[in-house]
């Protein structure tokens, strides 16, 4: 009995290795969907809370600045922008915030005030909401509230 062995591979053992090449793949397809899918909202997220704290922060410079005219937050046409101007849109310009800028491309207004401004004891001149959505995600939005009177700012996330 001396009979050589062949080496190389079997048909089963070349068929056991696809499957097991098969399932791994099965697993990491919904892992990655989940990934790209946080990714997207952490970028909504992102922008919606930089947004609320240049909210904040134009109320507070208007309550305690010795200037006659405050700040204005502009929400630009093209839906990805917003402009604070020192006292109207024709008056210089003292931010502009683009959401490529901050890393978050497809993230956009849906539903927005066209002006946020503050009286100079800090309650809004205007209330309502801005939404933030993204494109790539669908039923996901970042609310962002302006109370009147208070001009408390809230950011709310809603999954649905």
């Amino acid at each position: 009995m001396t009979a050589e062995r062949q080496r190389g591979f079997v048909l089963l053992e070349a068929a056991l290795a696809a499957a097991c090449l098969l399932c791994i793949c099965a697993a990491a397809v919904p892992a990655a969907t989940r990934l790209q899918e946080y990714h997207y909202k952490a970028q909504v997220r992102l922008a919606a809370d930089i947004l609320a704290a240049d909210i904040r922060q134009l109320q507070q410079e208007t309550m305690f600045s010795s200037a006659k005219a405050g700040k204005t937050l502009y929400v630009s046409s093209d839906k990805q922008s917003y402009s604070i101007y020192l006292s109207g849109k024709n008056s210089s310009l003292c931010k502009k915030v683009t959401f490529v800028e901050l890393g978050c491309t497809d993230v956009y207004f849906s539903q927005q005030l066209q002006s946020i401004s503050f009286y100079f004891n800090g309650s809004p001149k205007s209330s309502g909401s801005i939404v933030l959505k993204h494109k790539q995600l669908k039923g996901f939005y970042c609310k962002l509230s302006l109370q009147p009177v208070t001009g408390r700012v809230t950011v709310t996330e809603y999954d649905g």
